[in-house]
């Protein structure tokens, strides 16, 4: 679609991306690396899904909630206006991720119960490292015959989040045991938990793992997230090699937009990945390569990225410090 041929609510918030883009052309980045306005440009995310990134990495540690105005000036260096900011804010409460509480001129918004369900469950995966070994046991999904297919079709979609793969009509599984309580939240979420029997099983096969990951490659499609985690080492790997030489000495908001990039783009391969374990996958999978340059910059960034974010809002009704939980982010910071 061309922009002449777009509606007008869309037109303008291209106008609105656009002229966010020109307030940042401004953004520097660390010797050695692209400017990160440059970044942004690439990868263009949408203001709702970014807000949403905010919440998930920043704000979730110390309460999950902040001022509007605050939530406003985090976005700024970002290029997002005021006016593209509040739209993306007011959408996220329509669709109850957020709610809003008015206190005088001001509104202070944070998660939802909804919200903070499922930040905390993606959270697990995001700030997790991947299994290594496999130790031969499975996630097994039957889906009741009753279902009808729209049911139907809803359940394998929430599945397909949590990485199950549709063997059969009715057969849904996946090489990881731990992945039944995540589908088991899921379904039970959508309100379908008594429409699935979950088993756990141990694979009695006794076929090396390398075999298992011949027959794996089959119902899981990795070409394409192999793809997607290239591009991703290849986007955000001199930024860590430009940063570890100089630790210590990374200016505040330079580390908080580049540290929440690094999780929007992270984050959104990793809906894409079905979470194998590392030991059924391709030696050279570039997964691992992405995962470890994720930790290893977080790392760099954690510190003076969140220390900007305490400086630069209101503490009266959140945490002086972030929890524990995010100092056992990837392993530990």
């Amino acid at each position: 679609m061309t922009p002449r041929d777009a509606s007008p609510a869309a037109r303008g918030a291209s106008r609105e991306r656009q002229k966010g883009r020109a307030a940042a052309s401004t953004a520097g980045g660390p010797a050695g690396a692209p400017a990160i306005s440059r970044l942004l440009d690439q990868l263009r995310p949408r203001a709702k899904a970014l807000i949403a990134t905010i919440f998930g990495d920043a704000l979730l540690p110390i309460g999950g909630g902040i001022w509007l105005k605050d939530l406003i000036r985090l976005t700024r260096p970002f290029g997002m206006s005021e006016r593209l900011a509040r739209t993306a804010v007011f959408r996220l409460k329509a669709d109850d991720w957020l709610s809003a509480e008015r206190i005088g001129r001001e509104s202070f918004y944070r998660l939802t119960e909804r919200g903070l369900h499922s930040f905390l469950f993606a959270a697990q995966r995001i700030y997790a490292l991947p299994e290594t070994q496999w130790d031969g046991r499975w996630s097994v999904a039957i889906l009741s015959p009753d279902l009808a297919s729209a049911e139907r079709d809803r359940l394998v979609k929430a599945a397909g989040w949590t990485g199950f793969a549709a063997v059969g009509r009715h057969l849904l599984i996946h090489p990881s045991a731990r992945q039944s309580t995540a589908l088991r939240s899921i379904v039970s979420d959508i309100g379908l938990a008594e429409q699935v029997l979950l088993l756990e099983g141990q694979d009695l096969s006794a076929l090396p793992p390398a075999r298992v990951g011949e027959i794996v490659a089959r119902f899981w499609s990795l070409d394409s997230l192999a793809a997607l985690y290239r591009e991703f080492v290849a986007r955000f790997h001199p930024y860590l090699q430009a940063l570890s030489r100089r630790a210590g000495q990374i200016g505040g908001e330079e580390a908080f937009t580049l540290r929440t990039l690094l999780i929007h783009e992270y984050r959104r391969i990793l809906l894409k990945d079905p979470g194998l374990p590392l030991a059924l996958l391709p030696e050279e999978w570039p997964g691992r390569e992405a995962v470890l340059l994720t930790r290893d910059l977080y790392r760099i960034l954690a510190a003076p990225a969140q220390n900007y974010v305490l400086d630069s809002i209101k503490l009266d009704r959140l945490k002086a410090r972030p929890d524990t939980s995010f100092y056992a982010r990837f392993g530990g910071l």
